[in-house]
């Protein structure tokens, strides 16, 4: 899950127009990625190299329609946990105003959750499974199978 400093500063420049000011968008290195912030509100990720947005139900819908699954962390010795970011498409990284219309849409379905929670809601929010993924482990298997076969 390794990302290079230098794609890190690639997709802060990418995404930069988004900033009403200097520091609104920044990359943070995270669990040997990397997060993708506006302002404190986290709206993308990067591992190995790949860039992914928050997708809600609906954004969910027009990544598949793209060919594109959602990022799926493999903890050691437990199952897949498939997470609400998805891929972002090769034809969208490559048109700029087409980025960032979709990370604008990454921010509204980040924003359908509030930016930070009280202990006892994150005890609570730990029951309850990612916003967006897959609710089964079966619907996961369905969804790796259709979008990540390769991950099978």
């Amino acid at each position: 899950m390794a990302v290079s400093a230098e794609y890190m500063g690639y997709i802060a420049d990418l995404l930069a127009p988004l900033a009403r000011r200097a520091g609104d968008v920044r990359v943070r290195r995270m669990f040997g990625g990397a997060g993708v912030y506006y302002q404190r509100r986290m709206f993308g990720l990067i591992a190995d190299e790949t860039l992914y947005f928050k997708a809600d139900k609906a954004l969910q819908e027009r990544h598949r329609a793209h060919g594109c699954g959602p990022f799926v962390f493999r903890p050691a010795g437990k199952k897949p946990i498939a997470m609400s970011y998805w891929q972002v498409p090769e034809p969208v990284m490559e048109d700029e105003e087409e980025l960032l219309r979709w990370a604008r849409d990454a921010l509204g379905a980040a924003h359908k959750r509030p930016a930070s929670k009280s202990a006892a809601s994150k005890s609570s929010a730990a029951k309850r499974p990612t916003a967006g993924a897959p609710a089964s482990q079966a619907e996961l298997d369905k969804t790796l199978k259709e979008h990540a076969p390769w991950l099978i």
